[in-house]
């Protein structure tokens, strides 16, 4: 008997939401994956679809979450005790709800080492707004239901560019990937004049506006 083995191609990155869309494109009913996250008693304060959508004339599975609570749009924060009690009242497996309370230590975690601060008192910003929880939580439940004996994963590209996010401007990779084509440069940088404090001479792309470092 052939073992079942789920492999994620993450060419452009990977991000809950993605998926979560790869996965039902796979075959996870959504009726299933909508009572999974139903029973996380956040109704409302959010509704799940899904829409069928085309990127670069490639069929896929949108998987949206829209904030229905009167004060959407403002990213409530949750602290990890509170992220943990959604997760055990909800009616994933006991595996599942172990899997999903550790990914949300472990980023919970990495935020209070940079905070200085106990784990317990740590604000989950990004990760613990409303559509995070989702798309962690529904991830999970959503590899468990294939039961893959492996899950298996291509290397993640990175790159440069920010974002403007709750602790201000990081780096994000979809940026980067976004503007290269259209840069003079491509993206590429001359370390010897970088080194040499000159300015930067690299043209791999004379239809280029800018220049992307």
């Amino acid at each position: 008997m052939m073992a079942r083995v789920l492999y994620l191609d993450c060419f452009s990155g990977a991000s809950g939401d993605m998926l979560i869309g790869a996965l039902l494109d796979a075959g996870l009913p959504f009726d299933l994956l909508r009572g999974a996250l139903g029973s996380l008693a956040i109704d409302d304060e959010c509704a799940v679809s899904v829409e069928r959508v085309s990127r670069s004339g490639v069929g896929a599975a949108q998987f949206i979450v829209t904030e229905t609570a009167a004060d959407a749009g403002s990213h409530r924060h949750r602290h990890l005790p509170g992220i943990t009690k959604l997760v055990d009242r909800s009616a994933l497996s006991v595996d599942a709800k172990a899997r999903a309370n550790r990914l949300f230590r472990r980023l919970a975690e990495t935020e209070a080492s940079i905070h200085q601060m106990p784990v317990e008192k740590v604000h989950l910003h990004e990760v613990g707004a409303l559509d995070s929880i989702v798309d962690i939580v529904g991830g999970v439940f959503g590899l468990e239901w294939f039961g893959a004996e492996r899950i298996v994963a291509s290397p993640l590209n990175v790159g440069s560019g920010t974002v403007v996010c709750e602790h201000g401007t990081w780096p994000r990779e979809e940026l980067y990937f976004a503007l290269r084509p259209h840069s003079m440069n491509l993206g590429e940088v001359d370390l010897g004049d970088f080194i040499a404090y000159r300015p930067q001479t690299v043209v791999n792309n004379p239809q280029g506006s800018f220049q992307l470092f």
